[in-house]
């Protein structure tokens, strides 16, 4: 069972990183990031609904987090001192949101402010 759970963690990162390869561009994030990452979350609900709510998965939270830093890494390594707390911010704050969002049951949040607030950490 352990191993059926180790393997949806992995191809559901991977799947994931492969959808949000197209998030930044010069070294920016793209507008519309949480919304086009939401819409991803929306394709693996299941997933997402029982590694984050139901069943709370520290684990796949964790490969998340080093999946995020290690993918926005470019966009840090400019601001050398704490770059490694900013991305450990960022990939929490991120993976937050989402957990935020998805317990909200009329899933009405604004995207753009849900992203302001996500960003606020490269400013």
């Amino acid at each position: 069972m352990e191993e059926l759970k180790k393997e949806i963690e992995e191809v559901t990162i991977a799947k994931l990183l492969a959808h949000t390869a197209s998030y930044q561009e010069n070294n920016q994030i793209q507008t519309g990031f949480m919304a086009k990452l939401l819409d991803f979350i929306a394709q693996e609900q299941l997933v997402f609904d029982s590694f984050l709510l139901e069943h709370p998965n520290q684990d796949f939270i964790v490969l998340w987090k080093t999946a995020i830093k290690s993918d926005f890494y470019p966009l840090f390594k400019e601001k050398k001192k704490d770059s490694d707390l900013l991305l450990e911010v960022f990939a929490s704050s991120v993976v937050a949101s989402v957990i935020y969002y998805l317990s909200q049951a009329d899933k009405s949040l604004d995207m753009e402010q849900l992203e302001a607030v996500v960003l606020k950490i490269l400013s």
